[in-house]
């Protein structure tokens, strides 16, 4: 099974060879600063991504569902939060510009 990673952004596309293509540019910065990427291997990054667009108070998960991806948010913050059993809720995690969620 591939793993499919997330951007949580509006991208602007651009096309190559009349394929549209994500801006892999923030990914492959964030990947530099820890270890530089091939372009063998930012092909392959490239092949695997797919943009998300999340609006303010949106979600990308409900409860219940089964999280299948990593999310690198590129723009903004998100939260991870749960709701105890009397209604409070609880901030787990947030991720913000350059973040993983």
């Amino acid at each position: 099974m591939a793993i499919i990673w997330h951007f949580i952004r509006i991208f602007s596309y651009t096309a190559v060879e009349g394929v549209w293509k994500v801006n892999t540019k923030p990914l492959v910065k964030h990947f530099a600063n820890y270890t530089p990427l091939k372009e063998e291997e930012i092909q392959e990054l490239e092949a695997r991504l797919t943009e998300r667009i999340v609006k303010r108070r949106h979600f990308i998960l409900q409860a219940g569902d089964v999280c299948k991806h990593y999310n690198f948010v590129v723009d903004g913050c998100l939260k991870m939060y749960k709701i105890d059993a009397k209604g409070n809720e609880h901030n787990l995690q947030f991720a913000l510009e350059d973040g993983w969620i």
